[in-house]
């Protein structure tokens, strides 16, 4: 339940669909009003008529029953019908359920919009209230770019919005990629421009130009090798205002000088739980080795599984992760900014037990990495690293209990850390947890 606010409730007595409505005596007296967008209601001897023939019944039954109750029922609403909701709940200025809404989409309903993505996300830069929508929309396409990127709606795409990509540190791209995008888009809004640089007039120079100056200063040309810049960038020199392409130059020419600290692109694991910070950190554990730096890292990322995207559950995990080599598990524990994870350099499978002495444990206390704590197997249970629990496909464990998640692990007390096979305890509090975020990650090499 939530609050809705006094000036939010409307006393809908009368409400006839495809804009029928019920003829009145000469006597009646009928005054008429206008709304926030001009359709009509009337007031008919005390009550309000409400002629809406844009919104179905079916939505304005929820909008009823918000209306009267203060509640919402929509876990078995797919997207479609949620999305109609949420414009009718715009339209009639229902502040709180426009808000409750976007924060309560249910997974299903993510995976409508994640899967309409790009015609959902250009609708909702329509709405200034939809700013939650936005921004799964947003992150959705950082995530995976090659949704937009690689689309043939790429170049009709709306350019404001395209900032706001441009200017999001979590955009999984790289800046070589990146832009070549935005000269592919800002060629494309010029249909009379050749697409060989080397035949530009000046004109045509001038016209691809103001098409994506606003975007050049966001592009991180510093976080580009010199080869790169060389190959991809060189030949678009014209397009580069001068004080910056001046910047570059003097950056890739005398490299001891400063220049200011540029933040990569991305997290580096298309994740919405850990940064490049931490990632420095899961790397040099896999290795055993000393703390990589940013730009060193030697492995990537690849997301297998998201639980609020596929699911919470043990099946959902081995339905997607098992039989794949070298996984890392992370979870936020929920009500905290706890963050804990699992490393499996095994394939993993509910049949047998993975014995490995370079499976670990870690956490990072406060969801920061000033204390980060990793545990590795004890050898005398190297043949429990990964424990079965008798082919239970129910279950994810780490050693015997050290890391353990049952079921569904969005659940109360379905999860729980205690020290039993690896070295050290990964939590202080050894009672059961839920978790309100999870992620699996493959590991690959980046020399393979």
């Amino acid at each position: 339940m939530f609050t809705l606010l006094i000036s939010e409730f409307l006393l809908f007595v009368g409400f006839f669909v495809q804009g029928k409505i019920k003829k009145t005596s000469i006597n009646t007296v009928v005054r008429e009003y206008h709304t926030k967008d001009c359709h009509h209601y009337f007031i008919i001897n005390g009550l309000i008529v409400f002629r809406k023939p844009n919104i179905s019944p079916e939505v304005f039954e929820v909008i009823l029953n918000f209306c009267y109750t203060g509640q919402v029922k929509l876990h078995d609403k797919d997207g479609a019908f949620v999305i109609e909701l949420l414009i009718s709940a715009d339209e009639m200025i229902l502040t709180s359920l426009t808000s409750y809404i976007q924060k309560n989409f249910t997974t299903a309903q993510l995976s409508w919009l994640q899967d309409n993505c790009l015609e959902i996300t250009q609708f909702a830069f329509q709405y200034p209230a939809f700013q939650v929508l936005q921004n799964v929309c947003l992150e959705t396409i950082c995530d995976n770019p090659s949704i937009l990127f690689k689309s043939s709606k790429f170049s009709s795409f709306e350019s404001t919005i395209l900032l706001g990509l441009l200017q999001r540190n979590e955009l999984n791209l790289s800046e070589v990629e990146l832009w070549e995008h935005i000269v592919k888009w800002g060629v494309n809004q010029n249909p009379n421009v050749p697409k060989n640089p080397s035949l530009w007039s000046g004109n045509d120079i001038k016209a691809v130009e103001n098409s994506i100056k606003e975007y050049i200063p966001y592009i991180r040309f510093y976080n580009m090798t010199k080869s790169e810049f060389q190959r991809y960038v060189w030949p678009y020199k014209c397009l580069i205002p001068i004080e910056i392409y001046d910047s570059i130059m003097t950056y890739f020419l005398m490299p001891f000088k400063r220049v200011p600290r540029i933040i990569q692109r991305g997290n580096g694991a298309q994740s919405r739980l850990i940064n490049w910070e931490h990632l420095k950190y899961i790397c040099s554990w896999i290795d055993q080795s000393y703390t990589y730096s940013i730009d060193k890292l030697p492995y990537r990322f690849e997301l297998l599984m998201r639980g609020s995207r596929d699911g919470f559950t043990a099946d959902s995990f081995h339905q997607l992760c098992d039989n794949i080599k070298g996984t890392i598990i992370i979870m936020k524990v929920s009500g905290t900014d706890e963050l804990l994870g699992g490393y499996n350099p095994l394939t993993w499978n509910v049949n047998t037990n993975g014995t490995t002495m370079n499976s670990f444990i870690f956490s990072f206390k406060n969801g920061q990495c000033d204390k980060p704590c990793v545990s590795y197997i004890q050898r005398k249970f190297a043949k429990n690293a990964i424990y079965k629990l008798n082919g239970d496909v129910e279950v994810i464990n780490f050693g015997n209990g050290d890391l353990r998640l049952d079921y569904n692990f969005n659940e109360s007390f379905s999860c729980s850390a205690r020290k039993n096979s690896y070295e050290f305890a990964i939590r202080d509090d050894s009672s059961s947890f839920c978790v309100e975020s999870f992620e699996v990650f493959k590991i690959i090499n980046r020399n393979e």
